[in-house]
C-alpha cells in the first residue's frame, strides 16, 4: 500500500543512515498519511519507504495494522528470527474492537501471528503522545538488544583471543581469587584449569621474590594502576620460570577494581640467553687478545677493551669507525682486503699482519676471521680474533736463520760429499765403484730432503694467506710442469670449466707433490696420473689416479694422518708430510683409494 500524502524529509545533522528507521504500514490511507507525517516530523527519525519489499527494507521498527499482519507475518516472523538475539520491534495498531476479540477467543491471529511477530499491540485511535512514547519503548529495548549483542559479540572474540594467545592469561576476583586461566597458561605453569580456579596466585610463589614485591604489586593494582614487571614462579612440577607480568585492574563504574586480568610471558629461556652472553661478554673482555664484530661496511659494532688498548682509543671512539682510523694505511687496506674476502666467500680467513699503532711498533698478530649472522641468518659482518704472535714470530725468526745455517751447510756438505763420490766412481771399479754409486744417490736424496725441510719450516713458520683461487686452473698448470719435467709419463686431466675454493699459494704444491710421488715411485717406465677436478655441494675435490704399485702403509698415515715422522720411520715421506699440512691448514680433508686394477686414487678436498 502506498502512501496518499507526503512531505519532503526533514534535513538533519545526522547521515541518513545513523537515523532510527521506522516503517509504516497501515492500510487506511488517512492513517499512513498521518503515520509518515509524524515520522517526519522527527529529525531522530528515519521514514523507510512503505512501497519497497518487506523483506528487504532496512528498519529498526514497524508500525502496522491487522491487514497489513496478515499480509507480511511469515516474512516479518523471518526477519526477526534472523535478527535474534538483536529485537527487531514490530508495532500492531488495531481498533478497539479487534483488541476485544483477542482478549476474548484467542482466535487465528492471536495464535498464529500476534505473539511471535508482534511486540506491543495498541488500540486506535491513538494519541501522538501515546504513539510517542509507544515506539520510544521498543527502540529502547532494540538498543538493549543491540548493546547487548555487542557485548556478548566483544566477549566472544575476547574469548576466543584468549584462548589461541601464546602468553599466559588468568582473571582473579577483586580478592586475588582465579576465576578463569587459558591453555597457555594451563602449559606455561603445568597446572589444570580445575584445579587452580578457586586458589590465589600464591601457588606459584617460588620463594625467590621478596615480600616487598607482592606489597608494592598490590598496592599499585588496588590503586586502579596497570603493574608491569618481572618475577621468578614455580610450576607444578616444582621447576622454576621467569616470567614478564602485566596486571590490570577491572573497574566498576564508581572507578573501583573489581577484577584482575594479569598477562605473563615466559622470558626464561631470554634471561639464560641473557645470563650466558653476560658470561661471554666477561670472558672476551678478559681477554688479552682483540676481539672485534664489524658490520658488513666495515664499521666497529662490538670490541673488546683490548681493542681499545690498542688502538689507544675509547670504545665510544672506536664504536662506528674502522681500522682506518689508528692503523698505518698499507696494513688497514689488507684487513679490509681480507674483510670482503669473508663477505664474498663466507669462509673463515687466516692472517699475519704486522700493523703500526699510535703507542706501539714491532707488534704482529696472527688473525681470524669469520663470517658473522644475524638471528634471520643473514650475513652481516665479520668477526675477528687476532693473536699477538710478536714473541713467537720472534723465536720463528730465530729457529730460521739456525735452520738456514744449517741447511747451508748440510747441503754445501752433501754436495762435496756428491762430488767426491762421482771422482771415485770415474776412477774405481767393481764393488767400489758400486759403493761410491750408492754414496752419491744418497747425497742426492739429502739433498732432496733438505728441500723438503725448507718448504715444510717456510711454511710453518710463514703460512701463506688464504684466498679464493681457481681449482682447475691450478691443475692444469700441475699437469704441464709434470710433462714438462717428466715427458715419458702420461699426464691426463679431467676438469669442468671453473672451480673455486678457499686455497693458498701452497695448495698447488700439494697436488705437485702428490702426483710427482706418483710417478716417482712408479714401477712402469711410462707411468700414467689422471688429475681430475669434481665440484661438489660442500667442497670441491682433486682426484690423483696412478696406475702404480700403491702408498705403502706407512706414507698413507703421513699423507691422511699427518703421523709424526720419528727416528724408526726410513721412508721419504717429507713432502707427504708437507701435503697433510697444506691441506688440513685449509680445514680440507685426505682420503686414499685403491685403484683398479692396480694402482692408488689420492682425494684432495678443499672447502667451497
Amino acid at each position: 500500500m502506498g502512501m496518499t500524502e507526503t512531505k519532503p524529509e526533514l534535513e538533519t545533522g545526522a547521515p541518513d543512515h545513523e537515523l532510527t528507521g521506522i516503517l509504516p504500514l497501515l492500510s487506511g490511507e488517512g492513517d499512513q498519511r498521518l503515520l509518515v507525517e509524524w515520522i517526519q516530523g522527527h529529525e531522530k527519525y528515519r521514514l523507510v519507504d512503505p512501497d519497497k519489499s518487506v523483506a528487504t527494507a532496512e528498519f529498526d521498527l514497524c508500525v502496522l495494522d491487522g491487514k497489513n499482519l496478515k499480509a507480511h507475518a511469515e516474512t516479518l516472523r523471518k526477519r526477526k528470527r534472523e535478527s535474534e538475539p538483536v529485537l527487531l520491534p514490530c508495532l500492531l495498531l488495531l481498533p478497539e474492537a479487534d483488541i476485544s476479540v483477542l482478549d476474548a477467543d484467542r482466535g487465528e491471529i492471536a495464535d498464529n501471528v500476534v505473539f511471535e511477530t508482534v511486540d506491543e499491540i495498541v488500540s486506535m485511535p491513538i494519541k501522538k503522545a501515546e504513539l510517542e512514547w509507544r515506539t520510544e519503548a521498543l527502540l529502547r529495548l532494540r538498543s538493549q538488544s543491540l548493546r547487548l549483542s555487542e557485548k556478548q559479540q566483544e566477549l566472544r572474540l575476547f574469548k576466543r583471543a584468549t584462548e589461541a594467545a601464546g602468553h599466559a592469561v588468568y582473571i582473579t576476583d577483586a580478592d586475588g581469587v582465579i576465576e578463569y586461566v587459558n591453555p597457555a597458561f594451563e602449559e606455561m605453569t603445568g597446572h589444570d584449569a580445575e584445579a587452580v580456579i578457586g586458589e590465589t596466585p600464591a601457588i606459584f610463589d617460588s620463594g625467590e621474590m621478596p615480600d616487598e614485591y607482592f606489597e608494592r604489586l598490590w598496592k599499585t593494582i588496588t590503586a586502579g594502576d596497570t603493574w608491569r614487571e618481572e618475577l621468578v614462579n614455580r610450576r607444578k612440577d616444582g621447576s622454576l620460570y621467569h616470567a614478564h607480568q602485566t596486571i590490570a585492574p577491572v573497574t566498576d563504574d564508581s572507578g573501583n577494581p573489581e577484577k584482575y586480568v594479569a598477562i605473563q610471558s615466559d622470558i626464561t629461556d631470554h634471561i639464560e640467553a641473557a645470563q650466558k652472553l653476560e658470561t661471554f661478554r666477561d670472558i672476551v673482555e678478559r681477554i688479552d687478545d682483540p676481539i672485534m664484530f664489524q658490520d658488513r661496511k666495515g664499521d666497529f659494532q662490538l670490541v673488546n677493551e683490548a681493542v681499545t688498548e690498542y688502538a689507544d682509543m675509547s670504545r665510544e671512539e672506536l664504536l662506528g669507525a674502522d681500522e682506518f682510523a689508528f692503523m698505518d694505511e698499507e696494513s688497514a687496506q689488507r684487513v679490509q682486503a681480507r674483510k670482503q674476502q669473508v663477505l664474498e666467500t663466507e669462509q673463515v680467513v687466516r692472517y699475519g699482519i704486522s700493523p703500526t699503532f699510535p703507542t706501539r711498533s714491532g707488534v704482529r698478530f696472527s688473525t681470524v676471521r669469520y663470517p658473522h649472522y644475524g638471528e634471520d641468518g643473514t650475513l652481516d659482518g665479520t668477526v675477528a680474533i687476532c693473536r699477538n704472535v710478536t714473541e713467537l714470530k720472534l723465536r720463528d725468526e730465530q729457529l730460521q736463520i739456525i735452520d738456514r745455517v744449517l741447511r747451508h751447510n748440510l747441503r754445501n756438505d752433501m754436495t762435496s760429499v756428491g762430488m767426491f763420490a762421482e771422482k771415485i766412481e770415474n776412477i774405481a771399479t767393481g764393488e767400489t765403484a758400486d759403493y761410491a754409486r750408492r754414496i752419491r744417490a744418497k747425497s742426492e736424496q739429502v739433498t732432496r730432503l733438505v728441500e723438503k725441510q725448507r718448504e715444510i719450516t717456510r711454511f710453518l713458520t710463514d703460512p701463506p694467506d688464504q684466498q679464493t683461487l681457481d681449482l682447475v686452473t691450478m691443475v692444469e698448470t700441475t699437469a704441464e710442469r709434470l710433462r714438462n719435467k717428466y715427458p715419458a709419463a702420461t699426464i691426463q686431466t679431467d676438469t669442468p670449466g671453473t672451480c673455486d675454493i678457499v686455497g693458498t699459494t701452497a695448495t698447488e704444491k700439494a697436488m705437485l707433490e702428490v702426483a710427482e710421488n706418483a710417478i716417482v715411485h712408479s714401477d712402469k717406465d711410462t707411468p700414467t696420473v689422471e688429475i681430475s677436478v669434481i665440484d661438489e655441494a660442500e667442497h670441491s675435490s682433486v682426484r690423483i689416479i696412478d696406475d702404480g704399485p700403491g702408498i705403502p702403509e706407512m706414507e698413507q698415515k703421513v699423507l691422511t694422518r699427518g703421523t709424526a715422522i720419528n727416528p724408526l720411520y726410513h721412508g721419504s715421506g717429507l713432502g707427504l708430510w708437507l701435503v697433510n699440512l697444506i691441506v688440513t691448514d685449509l680445514a680440507g680433508t685426505i682420503s686414499i683409494e685403491e685403484n683398479t686394477p692396480r694402482g692408488s686414487v689420492v682425494v684432495l678436498r678443499f672447502p667451497k
